[in-house]
């Protein structure tokens, strides 16, 4: 989850229940470790066909797994304006560094706009999210479709799957986009900073 992302339905620790079959469950306590068998049966009033609940399954996951990289490309982003923000600090007092704080302003502002792409961010309250000028984004909208798919019985149906793909490349574009910034604006600015042998700003892999 994104870390003090704002939701307005669903939560998305909870993941979609596995398939009926035999399982094995493991337990370790302390030094302790226990294993046990157990048979997960379908609920007898659902007729759903196993194979129907395999592509349920499948989607769910492929749902999971997008709102992943979506919490994965805001962490990202807010690493790298975490740092511009603390060296703006420092930089504000040197003469020397006062181009490099006019970047680093820039380069916020559009990391600010990137990650408003991605989640409600200026949410403060579930309300927020729909009540804001653009409504849900794409952490919202994922999660509500990850918990519809969940409470279902069945597959997922068309409109569903078009509209999460059509999801999925917008999610695209923004780890673009940031990759963008990251390969083109950020090294700008890194080379100025070490010319300056001020600090530089750090991209984890």
């Amino acid at each position: 989850m994104i870390q003090g992302g704002i939701l307005d339905f669903g939560y998305p620790r909870i993941g979609p229940l596995v398939l009926p079959g035999r399982y094995w469950i493991n337990l370790k306590v302390g030094d302790a470790k226990y294993s046990a068998e157990v048979l997960l049966k379908s609920d007898p009033r659902q007729k759903v066909e196993a194979v129907t609940l395999r592509r349920q399954l499948s989607f769910a996951l492929e749902v999971r797994d997008t709102i992943t990289e979506v919490t994965r490309t805001v962490h990202k982003l807010r690493a790298v304006r975490k740092q511009l923000e603390e060296h703006r600090e420092v930089f504000e007092k040197e003469k020397k560094a006062l181009t490099l704080v006019e970047v680093s302003e820039g380069l916020i502002a559009k990391l600010d706009q990137l990650e408003g792409r991605l989640h409600n961010s200026e949410a403060e309250i579930s309300y927020d999210i729909l009540a804001m000028k653009g409504g849900a984004k794409l952490y919202a909208r994922l999660d509500a479709i990850f918990n519809w798919v969940n409470e279902a019985d069945g597959e997922p149906p068309e409109g569903m799957m078009k509209l999460v793909a059509t999801q999925q490349g917008e999610v695209l574009e923004c780890q673009k986009a940031l990759e963008a910034l990251l390969h083109n604006d950020l090294p700008q600015y890194n080379q100025t900073a070490a010319k300056l042998s001020l600090p530089t700003v750090y991209v984890a892999k």
